[in-house]
């Protein structure tokens, strides 16, 4: 083992070793370039942390006083020539919609003409002619009607004439009985402020076009009148824009009393809504109790009710600022029932400048479910008008009032009548509880297959008939009809559709197409 250990001769000697003059010369290092003066930097110094929690209370709004007044005269209407040729001597009606045939209803109002002995094509084309019925829509009772169709189409004008019909007595235009109870009509808009004129309110006016006025005298012996009780409400900024633009209406701002709301008002302001935030709902909902005692008295009671709850942190913040939300437009002193009255038309327009869509939607809802669903028609019957129901029926409380409308219209003595060009925008559940349907000029054949889904007559209607018919004239179906036609082949029924052609109406339209030329001067 010695042996394989190396010995010191075999270790390398000093002088094998290598000298430094051998060593390589090391490399030069380059000189530092010159450094750029350090700019001096101000140091910055976070702000201090917030506190991140949302505040729930809304910008305060204009304060304009729930005061009833009386309005200016409605002003005259432009001059009219009117051409007297002979009146129709009579008016005999060949059947009533919306009415069992057992007995005649005791009010009932024309709502045009319909052909008999035609075939679909030449009817569908607007070439029939030869002898006419007149069709009536019964009065005495609260329908669930609805008028599709393209814009320009006639919807607009239909919806006037069944409106016209039910708030004011017009000679030769109702049955011999006459309008022994008219009604109040509830019309409701979302989105459009007060430099958008309201379809109604041109209605307090007769109507002043020449050409209808002549020929409602001629073919239906009626002369012109307008609907002067015209109620207005608005959000409170807006009641001095819409004052000085109606001076006749009575223009007041939108607020209503928190003990008037009906159960499912209450839930909808406090946000507890099927199939929204079940989370929330839920917690909430187990309060429901105390909610509506305290909301019995006033809304300072069910602030401190809320805030003594045992709820979560997020769900308390949650209806505290829902209450707030809507905290301007309650008061104690508003008693929004009052302004129902026969002959009456109050116009509900809230404009999306200063709320939200779905904000806007609820307070028309909460506004509905005081005026529709806390009493219903006690005092007379009521019918609500949704024009462009596709922007007011998205899924929310307003849907959900609309469709209790609908469900227990013969209990509230509430009809509903629906406006659209795309009833493919609406639920099967609120076409299916539809009774009286007018299908005016459309080319949408989706549409027409939504609606042929839920009310089967309407799948023998070809999309060409539907998209050649005339202005004015639509595909009429009633699911019940009262019949003074005796002859089978004429007499209507729910099994077919008929072509029915609106009449012209006595009060002035205001809903038409704006167009460059006014009509009145073509």
């Amino acid at each position: 083992k010695d042996e394989d250990k190396p010995k010191d001769e075999d270790k390398p000697k000093d002088e094998d070793k290598p000298k430094d003059e051998d060593k390589p010369e090391p490399k030069a290092k380059p000189e530092p370039k010159a450094e750029a003066p350090a700019i001096k930097r101000s140091k910055v110094v976070p702000p201090p942390p917030q506190n991140l929690r949302v505040t729930t209370v809304p910008p305060p709004r204009v304060q304009v006083p729930f005061a009833l007044y009386q309005p200016q005269p409605v002003p005259p209407p432009p001059p009219c020539n009117l051409v007297n040729h002979p009146p129709v001597e009579g008016i005999e009606v060949g059947a009533i919609a919306g009415s069992d045939n057992d007995r005649e209803p005791p009010q009932a109002g024309i709502l045009g003409v319909y052909f008999a002995h035609q075939r679909a094509v030449d009817q569908a084309a607007g070439r029939a002619t030869g002898p006419v019925n007149y069709l009536a829509l019964n009065l005495n009772e609260p329908l669930a009607l609805a008028a599709f169709g393209a814009p320009g189409s006639g919807k607009s004008y239909f919806r006037g004439v069944v409106v016209e019909s039910l708030l004011q007595h017009c000679r030769m235009l109702h049955l011999a009985q006459g309008l022994p109870q008219p009604g109040c009509v509830i019309s409701v808009r979302v989105g459009a402020g007060p430099k958008v004129p309201l379809d109604f309110m041109a209605s307090a006016q007769p109507n002043h076009n020449a050409r209808e006025a002549d020929l409602l005298y001629t073919c239906y012996g009626a002369r012109p009148k307008g609907l002067e009780d015209q109620v207005l409400l608005c959000l409170p900024e807006e009641v001095a824009a819409y004052r000085q633009r109606y001076p006749f209406a009575m223009v007041l701002p939108l607020s209503l009393r928190l003990r008037d709301l009906s159960p499912l008002g209450l839930n909808g302001l406090m946000g507890i809504q099927e199939g929204k935030t079940p989370l929330y709902a839920r917690e909430l909902g187990l309060h429901l109790r105390e909610l509506r005692a305290a909301a019995d008295s006033s809304v300072a009671d069910l602030r401190a009710t809320l805030g003594g709850l045992h709820l979560s942190g997020t769900a308390k913040r949650l209806a505290l600022h829902r209450l707030d939300l809507l905290g301007s437009f309650l008061a104690e002193d508003v008693d929004l029932r009052s302004l129902i009255k026969p002959g009456r038309i109050i116009q509900i327009s809230v404009s999306t400048e200063s709320l939200l869509p779905a904000d806007a939607r609820l307070l028309v809802a909460l506004a509905l479910d005081v005026l529709v669903l806390r009493e219903g028609g006690a005092a007379c019957p009521l019918l609500v008008d949704f024009d462009e129901a596709h922007e007011l029926l998205k899924g929310d409380l307003l849907e959900a009032v609309a469709e209790h409308v609908l469900r227990d219209r013969r209990h509230i003595n509430c009809g509903l009548i629906l406006c659209t060009h795309s009833p493919r925008s609406l639920r099967k559940s609120l076409l299916s509880l539809l009774e009286v349907i007018a299908q005016f000029r459309s080319d949408d054949r989706d549409s027409l297959k939504h609606l042929s889904e839920c009310v089967d007559i309407f799948k023998d209607l070809r999309p060409q008939h539907c998209a050649s018919l005339a202005d004015g004239r639509a595909w009429f179906w009633a699911q019940r009809y009262f019949q003074n036609d005796e002859d089978p082949e004429t007499a209507l029924s729910a099994d077919r559709l008929q072509l029915l052609e609106t009449r012209l109406r006595f009060s002035h339209h205001g809903g038409a197409t704006r167009t460059a030329v006014p009509v009145e001067a073509r």
